[in-house]
């Protein structure tokens, strides 16, 4: 649940809990899901915590698949669900999506840093034309 609800502090207590996290990464839901599957399904119900952009949120969702991954045993990594789908494979299809708008936004804010620069530099450029036209006055 923990994994599933995006709780960080309560995963950390289980993670650290020898004998519940034992059964933890051997353990399978009712459609074959491993705790690994958990991190690539998405709840529809989600509010999130902060408001981040895409590119923020795909890398938190990376972040935790990388966590569950670390605890995970060998053996289930490449474990399919009902769906033959890896966690990895589950985890790419369900954040496509996130990845399209995150590559968008960064290109938007690219761009937009973009414009700025050019701003402050013909602002710095235009400042120093007009210092230098006073000195020869």
């Amino acid at each position: 649940m923990a994994i599933k609800y995006r709780q960080l502090e309560i995963f950390k207590l289980v993670k650290n809990m020898e004998a519940p996290m034992r059964r933890l990464v051997r353990k399978l839901d009712n459609t074959g899901n491993t705790i690994l599957h958990m991190t690539g399904i998405k709840r529809k119900d989600n509010v999130p915590e902060r408001m981040d952009g895409p590119a923020l949120v795909l890398q938190d969702e990376l972040l935790w698949f990388k966590r569950v991954k670390k605890v995970m045993l060998a053996p289930f990594m490449t474990h399919q669900n009902n769906m033959k789908l890896t966690a990895k494979a589950l985890f790419t299809a369900s954040n496509n999506d996130l990845y399209l708008s995150s590559k968008e936004w960064l290109k938007r804010t690219a761009e937009g840093f973009s414009l700025v620069a050019v701003l402050i530099a013909t602002y710095g450029g235009l400042r120093g034309c007009l210092h230098s036209t006073r000195r020869l006055k």
